[in-house]
């Protein structure tokens, strides 16, 4: 068995990532208060989960304080950016270096969102760009 609490064996990791998320109800719980502490350096971006993020030819898989295995099958949409839940304001520099990846997909009928911050560095950059650009190309295959 792996630190993801479920065989991987037969899946193709493409890719592998440090991430951090939030579900949309818990950025709107951090209010005003998320948005002034965003503002100073060297403070992780706004995020309520971290753990690591595994890309296959099949599946979106996090493991971190909650275990999430997003079959390509469920997904319903990837949008990179900021939105109403989550403002460029929460984020230091107003996003110039990151904006986050927003995935929603189905579980158990039920439409899920989840904002995703990838390889978050110190310097304040991250890698959502590169799995948004990469994950339709997985899907499309």
């Amino acid at each position: 068995m792996s630190d993801f609490g479920f065989y991987i064996y037969d899946m193709n990791i493409l890719m592998t990532g440090q991430v951090m998320w939030s579900y949309p109800d818990e950025i709107a719980e951090s209010g005003l208060k998320g948005e002034i502490r965003a503002l100073f350096s060297f403070v992780k971006p706004l995020h309520h989960h971290e753990g690591e993020m595994l890309l296959t030819d099949s599946n979106l898989i996090i493991n971190g304080d909650i275990e999430l295995n997003i079959p390509f099958t469920n997904l319903s949409q990837l949008f990179l950016g900021f939105d109403v839940v989550y403002k460029s304001t929460y984020v230091k520099n107003t996003g110039v270096f990151w904006q986050p990846l927003r995935i929603s997909y189905y579980d158990g009928g039920m439409l899920n969102t989840l904002y995703l911050i990838i390889d978050h560095s110190i310097i304040g950059a991250a890698k959502d760009r590169l799995w948004f650009d990469a994950l339709p190309q997985v899907l499309s295959e």
